[in-house]
């Protein structure tokens, strides 16, 4: 890790996620500028950025931000993070399986109307 300082639209920039949602997840204390200069602007350090990433990356994978704030305030609970994955492994895998009930129920309906033409 550098030591390079980056501004929010930059942290944002390396993160890939928008200046807003740095500073939503500020407001939400899921992740703090290292230092706040005396112009109120918010200073971020690679690893503030690489934390942005990480939340980004797990809300991708479908974790709530309630969740993911548990999971960065317990980083030493493999055992927690472990519970999250395979509960939102559950939660994906039934969207899966109501997506693919609505696919059934899209080609059913597709059939029907072919069937009346």
């Amino acid at each position: 890790m550098s030591d390079d300082k980056y501004s929010v639209s930059e942290a944002a920039k390396l993160a890939n996620v928008s200046p807003r949602t740095v500073r939503f997840y500020d407001e939400k204390n899921l992740v703090s500028p290292s230092s706040v200069g005396e112009n109120g602007y918010r200073i971020y350090t690679a690893k503030e950025v690489e934390q942005l990433k990480l939340i980004s990356y797990l809300r991708e994978l479908g974790l709530s931000l309630k969740d993911i704030k548990k999971l960065l305030a317990d980083k030493n609970s493999t055992r927690s993070f472990q519970l999250l994955i395979e509960r939102q492994k559950e939660i994906n895998e039934e969207k899966i399986e109501a997506l693919k009930d609505k696919q059934r129920q899209i080609k059913n309906f597709e059939k029907s109307c072919v069937h009346e033409t």
